[in-house]
């Protein structure tokens, strides 16, 4: 049996994200000797939200790549960002005979729009992410029974989907190479926050292993990973 669950209205969080981005791109020049790379990197702390905390718990670890190019004039970069984030495992005994273990990973990448100033030690900045994300879910089924070896039913599932966010960060200058004509040209301890909507995955659903005339039986359900990632990193402006 599936539990269907309904995706988000995606039209006005788009309308909203993109109009910031757009009039802050828009309405801000600022002279640069050159185009610059941007590369950031950091650990992520997750926390799945709606029916997906229900399914895999509370926390959520792992780690991002992003790499963007500043365009002249503007501050904004256009980049792409990889992430992957590890579920913590979850184990669930259904009765003296029958127990699951239950782990979760989700592979990210995505195109990122990043609206920020080159200047200033203290630099926030707003995201815009669209890409794909994979989860990896792998469910362990262990069956006992007196006097026989411990069965085991592994479940694995996954599919990889169409994924989009945005969220914002700030950004605090620790080397300043700015009078460098080319080279490292900064470096940045880098905070951020990210809501994160991804793709459906399937999962054997909590509490509903049982015996049936001495087998294993579950039901599955479909739950959408949205994450609400938090980071921190370090970052290095070319």
């Amino acid at each position: 049996m599936r539990d269907e669950v309904p995706g988000i209205r995606r039209q006005p969080f788009f309308i909203a994200i993109l109009s910031v981005l757009l009039f802050a791109a828009g309405g801000s020049v600022e002279a640069q000797s050159q185009p610059s790379w941007q590369i950031g990197l950091g650990g992520l702390i997750g926390r799945p939200q709606g029916s997906l905390r229900d399914t895999v718990g509370d926390n959520a670890f792992g780690a991002a790549l992003s790499a963007a190019y500043r365009l002249k004039r503007i501050p904004l970069l256009l980049g792409i960002d990889f992430g992957t984030v590890d579920y913590q495992t979850l184990k669930v005994p259904a009765s003296p005979l029958v127990s699951a273990e239950t782990s979760a990973s989700i592979d990210l990448v995505h195109f990122l729009a990043r609206v920020q100033s080159g200047h200033g030690v203290v630099r926030p900045y707003l995201d815009v992410l669209l890409g794909q994300s994979h989860p990896n879910v792998k469910t362990n089924i262990l069956q006992f029974a007196t006097g026989l070896p411990e069965t085991s039913i592994t479940k694995q599932f996954g599919d990889t989907g169409f994924s989009y966010g945005g969220g914002a960060g700030l950004m605090l200058r620790v080397y300043d190479g700015s009078h460098k004509a080319r080279g490292l040209r900064a470096v940045s301890a880098d905070l951020q926050m990210r809501y994160l909507s991804g793709s459906e995955a399937e999962y054997v659903r909590r509490g509903s292993l049982r015996l049936e005339a001495g087998r294993v039986a579950f039901d599955t359900a479909i739950t959408r990973h949205k994450l609400l990632n938090f980071g921190i990193g370090v970052v290095f402006d070319f």
